[in-house]
């Protein structure tokens, strides 16, 4: 399995954020990228990328704060479906080998006159490359995950983190499709990313596993896919309704 990590590519955007790898075919995308995918004080930057330009904006020892916070918020078994060993251990070396991860999150001051800090609000990442995986060239996809923490849920501002961590994925990787899987109990998720034109593709029967009552049991998974077309259009009409 490949991972977003030390890519090599000194192109790439993700591991060298400064750097403007050029999308002529989505003009919409690339305006995204040249605000570095900010809009107003919501943000969404990368952690553990291989330049250095946004490491002051985390705590030292920031993937075992994520893993705090995801526990604190009871979202580990829905974030990580299929996984059964949930200990820090495992998932900050989980973690760890998929980086960089993507932050979002929101630029906000403690006090007047304080500078600005940045609060995160949620993560993802590429789990598994599907085609040509960075940094040789040609035709790739990628099956993500993501996460809001507790601070998130219901705020209109979740909807444009998701949006800007979508576009980062998109243009820096030159993505066709973003795929993904749930359980199909997690409905919270099929709701959110069915505002970004995602499509489910089916279910797999009894393919993930998950713990009830201390017992590990097989659950069906509905495998989903958001096309840069379909995702395109959103971030259009959503600059339209901004105008």
């Amino acid at each position: 399995m490949a991972h977003a990590i030390d890519c090599g590519n000194p192109t790439c955007s993700f591991c060298y954020p400064h750097v403007n790898t050029g999308d002529p075919d989505v003009d919409v995308l690339a305006a995204l990228n040249a605000d570095d995918y900010r809009i107003g004080d919501l943000q969404v930057i990368p952690y553990g990328s291989k330049e250095k330009y946004y490491e002051d904006c985390f705590p030292e020892n920031f993937i075992s704060v994520l893993y705090q916070w995801m526990k604190e918020d009871h979202v580990l078994p829905r974030t990580f479906c299929g996984m059964t060993n949930l200990t820090h251990d495992a998932i900050v070396g989980y973690l760890l080998n998929h980086r960089p991860l993507l932050i979002p999150g929101i630029w906000q001051t403690d006090a007047p006159g304080d500078p600005p800090r940045f609060m995160p609000y949620g993560m993802s990442w590429v789990t598994t490359w599907i085609g040509v995986p960075p940094s040789a060239p040609g035709p790739r996809s990628a099956l993500a995950a993501y996460t809001f923490f507790r601070r998130a849920w219901g705020q209109p501002e979740a909807e444009v983190l998701g949006m800007l961590g979508l576009a980062r994925l998109f243009y820096t990787y030159k993505l066709h499709n973003i795929y993904g899987e749930r359980s199909v109990t997690n409905a919270l998720t099929a709701k959110f990313m069915n505002k970004y034109g995602t499509r489910d593709l089916g279910i797999v029967p009894e393919f993930l596993l998950e713990r009830r009552n201390g017992t590990l049991v097989f659950t069906d998974c509905v495998i989903s896919m958001l096309s840069r077309k379909d995702f395109t259009l959103y971030v259009e009409k959503q600059f339209a309704s901004l105008a």
